[in-house]
């Protein structure tokens, strides 16, 4: 069940009345789970987890706020997910009009935005993440804190269960079982162990059995929020010295890369500046090899921006910058705020270790040994 923090709502909403003011829309429709979850300040509407369309369509005008629902979905929404919020329930029988074709009838003649394709609409999804879900409000990164220490909090208890002899998909089950005990949707979830974690980038678990190596790679979402981290594990007083100097290496270019993660620099001057510093580390061959990362919050798509030279970093914005280096990989969910990078999905209880990059420190998380 959701309360809504209406003083958040209240403020999304001048967000979008100025966006009208300054742009000549007079409309707004939100259909997907993601725009759905930043608007009703940590609601859902999800029914399907495999849509990224919600049970919900929301409108808002200049002057009013509707809701559309079938009638089997309308009393629980506005009871559970907009209480408070003053939408005006427009509700459906599930053999009368469709949702979207309500939605068309009721912005027909209005110069209108949606994430949704709906006709006599401008289809703009990647609008809403660009000017409205950043810079986030003090009571959504209060919310983001929370649940990225419970996300840390179900890594830890899934590693502490996990043992040689185990396979990959049993390791799966646990880490999932400790999310969802903690109210932690499953976006992605890989586990890999051994040979398989250098020998693929995604390494989804099999039933293979783990002998020394593991890798934890969960991405997880609560309140509409998402965030993700890799962890490793290693069976054994001390790993390999080539997979410590490789998952070493990992950690210092993580420390770079965070040092460039400041209010007002550019996406692309970013990325930029990280094949330079993979190439002077000596990993030039592994820049391409996997994404780099970019804006996390209510989007899962963190690649959203990584080449635009016409974004730039704001303050009070999350993303997920991730190292991955052949058998080493390094990626947390951390918050860009006006003194620097915050990371908030290491909170104490895994081990960690201190990176220096420039005049800069950065404390992460460092490899699990039973």
């Amino acid at each position: 069940m959701n309360l809504p923090d209406i003083s958040e709502f209240k403020l999304k909403e001048n967000r979008i009345q100025r966006f009208f003011e300054d742009s000549g829309y007079e409309a707004l429709i939100i259909g997907r789970q993601d725009n759905f979850s930043w608007l009703a300040c940590g609601g859902s509407s999800r029914i399907t987890h495999t849509s990224e369309a919600g049970s919900t369509i929301l409108i808002v005008l200049k002057n009013r706020k509707h809701a559309i629902f079938q009638r089997m979905d309308a009393q629980r929404m506005l009871d559970e997910e907009l209480t408070g919020l003053d939408f005006e329930p427009v509700s459906l029988f599930w053999y009368e009009e469709s949702k979207e074709e309500k939605a068309a009838q009721i912005v027909k003649g209005l110069k209108t935005i949606s994430d949704i394709m709906i006709t006599g609409t401008d289809y703009l999804p990647g609008i809403f993440v660009e000017k409205f879900h950043f810079p986030l409000f003090d009571s959504e990164m209060i919310r983001y804190r929370t649940f990225c220490r419970e996300f840390e909090e179900a890594v830890i208890e899934a590693a502490d269960q996990a043992n040689p002899g185990m396979t990959e998909h049993e390791v799966y089950t646990l880490v999932a079982h400790e999310c969802l005990k903690r109210e932690l949707e499953i976006v992605t979830l890989l586990i890999g162990s051994d040979e398989r974690v250098s020998q693929y980038t995604h390494f989804c678990d099999t039933h293979k059995r783990i002998d020394r190596l593991l890798l934890l790679a969960p991405g997880v979402r609560k309140w509409g929020l998402n965030a993700s981290m890799t962890r490793t594990v290693f069976f054994g007083d001390r790993a390999p010295e080539e997979l410590l100097k490789k998952y070493q290496d990992a950690c210092s270019l993580k420390s770079a890369i965070l040092s460039l993660y400041y209010p007002g620099k550019y996406f692309a001057d970013i990325l930029s500046e990280m094949k330079s510093i993979y190439e002077k580390a000596g990993y030039a061959d592994s820049w391409g090899n996997h994404y780099k990362g970019g804006p996390a919050g209510y989007t899962d798509d963190i690649v959203l921006f990584t080449n635009r030279s016409d974004v730039t970093i704001s303050a009070n914005q999350a993303y997920v910058w991730l190292i991955a280096l052949n058998g080493a990989k390094v990626e947390e969910t951390s918050l860009c705020t006006s003194s620097g990078a915050e990371i908030l999905t290491l909170c104490g209880g895994w081990p960690s270790g201190s990176y220096e990059y420039g005049n800069k420190e950065f404390n992460l998380p460092g490899m699990l040994f039973k």
